[in-house]
């Protein structure tokens, strides 16, 4: 268990407790780390309310980039790009998000049963999502 200081009061409190025990805030607020125990980076992203809000990354042990996503109050289909790599950082599947949907061109390596590359296309994004 890892302790980190409460944003509101001086306590410490573990990183798996709901709430801060000394005034009641929500432990899960602002920017978070969370790393393997190796010490490499394994996420990055930011806490709003006590849910995942933004702009959200995943790393593999090895330190590639496994994925970048956008969470809207929880949902990882937040507006935005959605990346998604293997461990050689080959993009694996890559596409907007806008309104929990998914929208514009889809690309996706080896989908399917076929193990072909795949290409799906969705309603338009909307320009500023491009």
């Amino acid at each position: 268990m890892t302790l980190v200081l409460c944003h509101k009061c001086p306590r410490e409190i573990g990183d798996g407790e709901p709430a801060c025990p000394e005034c009641g805030v929500l432990e899960r607020e602002g920017p978070f780390e969370q790393h393997y125990k190796s010490g490499q980076l394994m996420a990055r992203g930011t806490y709003l309310n006590g849910a995942l809000h933004g702009s959200y990354e995943e790393y593999y042990e090895s330190g590639q980039l496994e994925g970048k996503y956008n969470f809207e109050n929880g949902d990882p289909r937040g507006d935005g790009l959605f990346e998604y790599y293997n461990e050689r950082g080959e993009l694996m599947a890559r596409g907007l998000y806008y309104m929990s949907k998914k929208c514009g061109e889809w690309f996706a390596r080896g989908a399917g049963w076929s193990g072909r590359d795949k290409v799906e296309h969705y309603p338009p994004c909307p320009e500023s999502q491009d």
